[in-house]
Parts: structure tokens; sequence; C-alpha cells
């Protein structure tokens, strides 16, 4: 989450890399950010939008995506040491669901942090670790990475 400080100069991101939000496409019909989004027509027609926030010291960045759900799930991976063995098992088991945006692997202090959004998938826990497309398997994940948070984002 984002706090302002008393005077309202300075947005500060707390822990993660981005902040999310949904808005429906008719709240923001009138918003001067509207004119940018009528320069792209899967915008202008979908009916949720997904705002992601970035901020770095130089910068605020908006990154603006057409949703269909009015919720997303987003995985936040903070690990001191992370291998390439386990960022290739985590490539493979996020490979079979809709990623609408990531951080990419960034390092903060001796922290690996990874942040991605994805389509809205049933977060469940299972014994059998099985994948499939409209769930993602915690038990998985958790015995893949030790540090990861798994949140569902709604409008």
């Amino acid at each position: 989450m984002s706090n302002y400080d008393k005077n309202k100069k300075l947005v500060i991101m707390k822990k993660n890399l981005t902040e999310g939000n949904i808005y429906d496409r008719n709240d923001i019909l009138n918003n001067k950010l509207d004119g940018y989004i009528f320069e792209d027509e899967k915008l202008i027609n979908s009916k949720y939008i997904l705002v992601i926030k970035s901020k770095t010291p130089e910068c605020l960045r908006l990154t603006i995506y057409p949703i269909a759900n009015d919720r997303i799930t987003k995985i936040i991976i903070k690990e001191e040491d992370i291998s390439k063995a386990q960022i290739d098992a985590l490539v493979d088991i996020l490979k079979d669901f809709n990623i609408l945006h990531t951080s990419g692997l960034t390092s903060r202090g001796n922290k690996l942090i990874f942040e991605c959004y994805l389509d809205y998938y049933e977060i469940f826990e299972t014994n059998k670790c099985i994948t499939t497309k409209s769930k993602i398997p915690l038990d998985k994940l958790k015995k893949l990475i030790k540090n990861i948070k798994i949140e569902e984002i709604s409008l």
C-alpha cells in the first residue's frame, strides 16, 4: 500500500515493488487519462482496467491493462537466495497461466523480489500438487519457494 506524508508531497510504496488496482472502465470515462485510453481499442472495449503503479526515486509509472474480470491474482516472492533451478521450476508452473504483468526478478538489498499479476485463479492447497489452468497449487509453490504470498485483488 502507499502512504502520503503529512504534506502530501511524497508517495511512499511500502515493501512491494508494485501496487495494483482494478477499476470499472465506466468509472474512468471522464478522467484526464481517457484520451490515452481511447488510443487503444482493447482498453476502449474492456469492462475493467488493471492499473499497476511502480515507483522509483526518479518517477512514478502507471501501466494500464484491459481485463475481463473484476478480480486478479498477484504472486509476490521475496527470497534471499534463489537458485536457477527454483526459477526454472517457477517458470514451469506459471507458464500455464495468463500472466498480465510481471516485475521481472529484481534485487532490493539482499533480497530477490518477483511480482506477478495473473488473470484470477482459484488458490488451493492439495497434497497432489496438480496444476490446472483454473487453479494455482499453493502447496507446490510453497515447497519451491518459502517466502511467497498469493493474494486476490478485486474491484
